[in-house]
């Protein structure tokens, strides 16, 4: 995980020798060793709950602290909205069952309430979308509900019915590695097309 991010994070300053790994494609957004932004935030906020589990340990402080802190810089420059949204419900669930174990209950209760402080500051977001410190910073402007935002949250609940659809149609045995691209277009809604 640390090699990844770091990787990621050279592709953000420009490293010379990562000339061949274009980040302009994904419009500035780095993506590591794993060839897309998303697939890359997916990894990381796999690796985080679990780089904090240990530091809370206690075990193994030194790597786990450089590849936390590489690992978040990393996520922020993939600007994956899906992936913040993962490692926060993760880390909910971390906060909660570490607080729980430790009965720590004035936190366990406050930890119920981050979800509620994270819809406000979603909406607040919203409220304050032309504010500078908004414009100036390209994961808050991901977040807001406009133009190329809202279109590619209206693609993803045509696309997720549809495949919903496809999953149904063969639950047990699927349709083998690789052929979703082969197989979607059945099942694609004509609304997709359009998005």
């Amino acid at each position: 995980a640390l090699l990844v991010a770091v990787i990621a994070l050279l592709q953000r300053v420009g490293s010379d020798f990562l000339n061949y790994w274009d980040v302009s494609a994904f419009l500035g957004r780095v993506f590591g060793t794993m060839g897309h932004p998303d697939y890359l935030a997916g990894f990381l906020i796999m690796v985080i709950p679990l780089a904090v589990a240990r530091l809370l340990a206690g075990k193994n402080q030194l790597l786990c602290s450089a590849m936390l802190v590489a690992s978040l810089a990393a996520l922020y420059f993939s600007l994956s909205r899906g992936a913040f949204l993962g490692l926060f419900v993760a880390m909910l669930v971390l906060q909660l069952v570490y607080f729980k174990k430790r009965r720590h209950w004035k936190l366990f209760g406050c930890t119920l309430m981050l979800p509620l402080v994270a819809l406000a500051g979603f909406v607040m977001i919203q409220v304050y979308q032309q504010d500078p410190l908004i414009q100036n910073n390209v994961l808050l402007q991901r977040m807001v509900w406009h133009g190329e935002n809202v279109r590619s949250v209206e693609t993803r609940f045509a696309l997720w019915p549809a495949t919903l659809k496809l999953m149904m149609a063969s639950p047990w045995i699927g349709y083998g590695l690789d052929s979703f691209v082969l197989v979607f277009p059945k099942y694609s809604p004509p609304e997709l097309n359009v998005l």
